[in-house]
């Protein structure tokens, strides 16, 4: 292996494993935040060997259907459970410059996203311990979002 192609799989290889979720996050244009999920959101974004990811997010607040079975729920308590959950999977590619990495979308519960890249921005902290993906700044009825996610590694 040479140095250049090690080089070209560092962000890779920082990334490889099973990540938690801390917080969710859109920042706004006037500084404000916003838990885009509640407070207490949990999930876990997962980077494998052979280039494959996964991603699922459940928000703080998610209220159980009436009926125990998967589609015991109302009409309701089904979209509720839709917006409070969120998933994506499918391959994904790193680029050790930009210190991004695009997510390439196979499978998602947003439907039109099906098909879609989607490129994040890599941050690491406490020696590597740590991630920050954000997106670019998305503007929405005049107001610019920056969503930010904050990953804690599981350990061995």
């Amino acid at each position: 292996m040479t140095s250049q192609s090690f080089d070209n799989n560092r962000l890779r290889q920082k990334l490889r494993g099973l990540w938690f979720l801390e917080s969710f996050i859109d920042v706004l244009s006037d500084g404000s935040v916003v838990h885009m999920m509640g407070e207490g959101a949990t999930g876990y974004i997962q980077y494998t060997d052979d280039n494959w990811m996964t991603v699922q997010i459940m928000g703080s607040d998610r209220v159980p259907y009436d009926s125990g079975i998967m589609t015991g729920g109302s009409e309701q308590q089904l979209m509720q459970a839709a917006a409070t959950y969120f998933a994506y999977a499918g391959r994904y590619e790193t680029h050790d410059a930009a210190q991004t990495v695009t997510h390439y979308l196979d499978y998602c519960l947003i439907p039109n996203w099906i098909g879609s890249s989607q490129l994040r921005y890599a941050q690491f902290s406490e020696n590597g311990t740590r991630l920050c993906l954000t997106t670019d700044p998305m503007t929405f009825n005049g107001v610019v979002h920056k969503p930010e996610l904050n990953w804690r590694k599981q350990s061995a």
